[in-house]
């Protein structure tokens, strides 16, 4: 059987597919020993709990707070049978920029960007043996994204611009370019950002890559062997610009511009799992 990409904190399948299973004798009959294919989220117990118990899953204390209302759905009806069709149409996994890069599903489609740890397939077994030299945390894919950087000119030679004007240092490199843009090596190369670009070694002749893009549906590749950005690049584009959007809303608990309501109700998390949890994650937000 082939074995999903990646691993623990990795946003390949390996590190966030999991199976789950219910049983009860409150499940109906009908969907006992049935499978499911749904789309669903870890958060979406808890409205789908609440649901079951007749409470309203609502974080008025959070609301409060000023923070964002909860992300969980009710997922019972797909569960119980009611309908095979899963209430979220998308998982936001991480923002663009985060720690861990950048990671959206929609549907069969899912969109990497930034660098992603455990960029590997491990064996049925592991870790194993044969895997003590050779961890998954050692492989690392670099998915590009955010903003393209700036396209050359077709006429700039940047072997010439960089005889010239060598990158060993930026800053150097740059006053160069300033000090000799009359000469045809240089100005040849001459545009928006084109020499920071160049100075740097981050510039694109058309080729970039934006991100990375699976299929990881039913009927798709879900071990994440086939990068499919460029045979659907409208796809590609699509989820870049909502996942851009969705990001704008992300809240890092680590983020060093920490909101008001954090600052009122969390504290560091580190040091409440060593104080209060005796070294185990737990909660570190009084909300």
């Amino acid at each position: 059987m082939p074995t999903a990409g990646g691993g623990k904190y990795s946003f390949f399948e390996g590190g966030i597919r999991s199976n789950s299973f219910a049983s009860g004798g409150y499940l109906p009959t009908a969907v006992r020993g049935t499978v499911l294919h749904g789309v669903m989220h870890i958060a979406d117990w808890f409205s789908t709990y609440c649901a079951l118990a007749g409470v309203d899953p609502t974080d008025t204390a959070g609301e409060r707070a000023g923070l964002l209302p909860i992300d969980s759905l009710n997922m019972w009806p797909m569960l119980s049978g009611a309908n095979l069709t899963s209430p979220r149409g998308e998982l936001f996994m991480n923002a663009e920029n985060a720690k861990g890069g950048g990671c959206l599903i929609q549907g069969d489609w899912k969109l990497l960007t930034g660098k992603i740890s455990s960029a590997s397939w491990a064996g049925p077994t592991y870790p194993n043996t044969s895997s003590v030299d050779n961890t998954l945390d050692q492989y690392t894919a670099d998915c590009g994204g955010g903003p393209p950087p700036p396209i050359l000119p077709e006429s700039c030679d940047v072997k010439a611009f960089l005889e010239l004007c060598p990158s060993t240092k930026s800053a150097t490199c740059l006053d160069c370019a300033r000090a000799h843009k009359h000469m045809a090596a240089i100005h040849s190369c001459t545009g928006v950002d084109v020499w920071p670009a160049i100075c740097s070694g981050s510039f694109d002749r058309g080729g970039g890559r934006r991100g990375c893009l699976y299929n990881v549906g039913q009927n798709g590749s879900w071990t994440e062997h086939e990068d499919l950005s460029a045979q659907y690049p409208e796809i590609l584009e699509k989820m870049i610009a909502r996942l851009s959007v969705l990001s704008q809303g992300f809240w890092n608990p680590n983020s060093t511009a920490k909101s008001a309501a954090y600052s009122a109700t969390c504290q560091n998390a580190k040091t409440v799992q060593t104080q209060r949890w005796s070294n185990f994650y737990g909660p570190f937000c009084e909300l």
